[in-house]
């Protein structure tokens, strides 16, 4: 896969220059492509520390749309748990009329 090759070498320059700011952006970008959120933030933190006045708007976007994703990845996931849990429903739970509007 061309993406892969692409992390290799992106790896590469990373080992030989930690700050090379396009290295780190595209190491972010590849994690977002095969839609791994944990990889990605991990990889714009790093770029945060090591490059922060080279940051651009595009970037922060990129960064910023990433981990709102991760927090709707995770917040997908409790939610699924939560709903395979099963779930008690109290018996005796009937409704009541108040001033003609119907409340549990």
């Amino acid at each position: 896969d061309a993406r892969e090759v692409w992390a290799l070498l992106c790896e590469l320059v990373l080992d030989n220059e930690p700050n090379n700011f396009a290295a780190l952006t595209e190491h972010a970008d590849i994690a977002i492509a095969h839609k791994n959120w944990d990889e990605a933030a991990q990889q714009w933190r790093l770029l945060k520390a090591r490059c922060p006045k080279q940051i651009t708007k595009p970037v922060l976007r990129r960064m910023e749309k990433t981990f709102n994703r991760l927090k709707q990845d995770r917040f997908g996931r409790v939610f699924d748990r939560l709903i395979k849990k099963s779930v008690e429903i109290y018996e005796g739970c009937h409704p009541m009329w108040v001033d003609g509007v119907t409340s549990k």
